[in-house]
């Protein structure tokens, strides 16, 4: 995960289980683990208190699984980047104006009607590799 992204996922947890059976914790600054799991089918679950992810994969023998999690853009820092656009461009309206034009001021909140919670599903992605 990036440096910047750690401002606003410093309290994610993430709990791996594989084959329903706990296997480590991690944060922002470790986000990747490598385990050693049994040879055949495995079920990798991730998950924190947003999303659960579930993986299925098939090791060989002596096999070793890298794990590795990956912030997203959730929806509350999506909100807040296009309230923050929306803000802005109403305090330069405001002066360059120099006048409270009204329908002018709602036009910067329009952007506000097309971020839906549905647009941003996972506020994680995993990456494994064998």
């Amino acid at each position: 995960m990036s440096k910047s992204t750690g401002i606003y996922n410093k309290s994610n947890k993430y709990e791996i289980l594989i084959n329903n059976e706990s296997k480590a914790e991690l944060d922002y600054v470790n986000n990747r683990q490598i385990f050693i799991a049994e040879s055949g089918k495995n079920i990798i679950q991730v998950k924190n208190e947003n999303t659960t992810i579930l993986k299925v994969i098939n090791i060989r023998y002596a096999q070793d699984i890298t794990i590795t999690i990956n912030a997203s853009v959730t929806y509350k820092l999506g909100v807040g980047i296009i309230i923050g656009i929306a803000i802005t461009s109403l305090i330069i309206l405001l002066i360059i104006a120099k006048k409270v034009i009204l329908p002018l001021v709602f036009i910067p909140f329009i952007s506000l009607l097309f971020v839906k919670k549905e647009n941003f599903p996972n506020s994680f992605e995993i990456t494994i590799s064998k």
